[in-house]
C-alpha cells in the first residue's frame, strides 16, 4: 500500500543556481543543504550525493548534486519524449507567478500560460524548463487553490500498461481520465496535432499525485533508463505500508528500495515500519 508521494528529486549539475532558480521564481524556500545518508547514495550509485531541500505549501522538492556526475539534459528533448516527467506547481494567479518567474530565466515550452477548455479541466497552464532542462509547470485552477506540489507527471508508452503497474504493485487508484486536444494543448506542449490521454493516478492521500500522459500523436519517442546521476533523471519517493525482499536501511530507521516503472521512470520506495 502507497501511503503517500513523499517529495520529488531532482538530479542537477549545479546546485547554487537550481536553488535559486526555485527559490526567486517559483517561491520554494530553503529547508535544509547538506549530504544524503551514504546508504542512500549507494543505492543511487554514487560516492557521495549533496542535497538542498526546499519546501513549499507543505510539499517537497530535492535538488541534489551527484558525485560522479552524470550526463548532461538530451539536446533537442521534447514533451511526448518517454523520460519527460515534469511536477506542477499550483499557482492563484498565474499572472503574477509568470511574471515572477521571468526574472529567473525559464526555457518556456509553452509560448505563454494557456487556458485549456473545460473538456481538458478548465486551467490555466505554463510548461517551462529549469536551468538544468527539468520541465516545469505553472498551474492555475478554476475552482479551487493549492500551494506546493500538485502532482509529477510522467509520459508513457502504454496508458494501460501504466495503469495496470500503478494499481496492483503501488496500489494506486485511477482518480480522473480525460483525453486533452487542440490549439491550447498544442501551444502548452510545444508539439502539433496533440492528443494525450491524461490518467491522475491517487496514492491512500492524494496530494501530490501522479499524472500518466499517454501521448496518441505526435508518438513517443523512446528513450533508454537514465542512471540516477544523469541529470535528466527525476524521481519520486512514495512512502509504502512495507517493503518485501531486498531493501537497504537508512539512518533514520526507514528503509529504502529503488524500483523502476515499465517506462524506465526512476521510483524510490521508503518504509518507516
Amino acid at each position: 500500500m502507497t501511503h503517500r508521494l513523499v517529495r520529488v528529486e531532482l538530479t542537477v549539475s549545479d546546485l547554487d543556481q537550481a536553488e535559486r532558480f526555485y527559490v526567486d521564481g517559483l517561491g520554494f524556500a530553503v529547508a535544509h543543504r547538506g549530504v544524503i545518508d551514504p546508504a542512500m547514495a549507494t543505492l543511487l550509485g554514487a560516492e557521495q550525493v549533496t542535497a538542498v531541500t526546499l519546501r513549499r505549501g507543505g510539499q517537497t522538492l530535492v535538488l541534489q548534486a551527484f558525485q560522479p556526475s552524470g550526463d548532461r539534459y538530451p539536446g533537442g528533448a521534447t514533451s511526448c519524449d518517454q523520460l519527460f516527467q515534469h511536477f506542477a506547481v499550483p499557482v492563484s494567479d498565474i499572472k503574477a507567478a509568470y511574471a515572477r518567474l521571468q526574472a529567473a530565466g525559464p526555457s518556456p515550452i509553452s509560448p505563454a500560460p494557456q487556458l485549456l477548455p473545460a473538456r481538458s479541466g478548465g486551467v490555466v497552464a505554463f510548461k517551462f524548463r529549469d536551468p538544468d532542462g527539468h520541465p516545469v509547470e505553472l498551474i492555475e485552477f478554476p475552482d479551487r487553490h493549492d500551494d506546493g506540489i500538485d502532482h509529477s507527471a510522467i509520459v508513457v508508452m502504454d496508458v494501460a500498461r501504466s495503469i495496470e503497474f500503478y494499481r496492483d504493485q503501488l496500489n494506486f487508484s485511477v482518480a480522473a481520465r480525460q483525453t486533452n486536444t487542440g490549439p491550447e494543448q498544442d501551444r502548452l506542449d510545444g508539439l502539433a496535432s496533440v492528443s494525450v490521454e491524461v490518467v491522475a493516478l491517487a496514492p491512500k492521500r492524494p496530494t501530490p499525485h501522479l499524472e500518466l500522459l499517454g501521448y496518441r500523436s505526435p508518438r513517443v519517442r523512446p528513450t533508454v533508463r537514465l542512471a540516477p546521476r544523469d541529470i535528466a533523471a527525476t524521481r519520486v519517493v512514495l512512502e509504502v505500508a512495507e517493503l518485501p525482499g531486498w531493501s537497504v536501511s537508512l539512518a533514520d530507521g526507514s528503509r529504502a528500495r529503488l524500483i523502476h516503472d515499465p517506462d524506465e521512470h526512476a521510483i524510490v520506495l521508503i518504509s518507516y515500519s
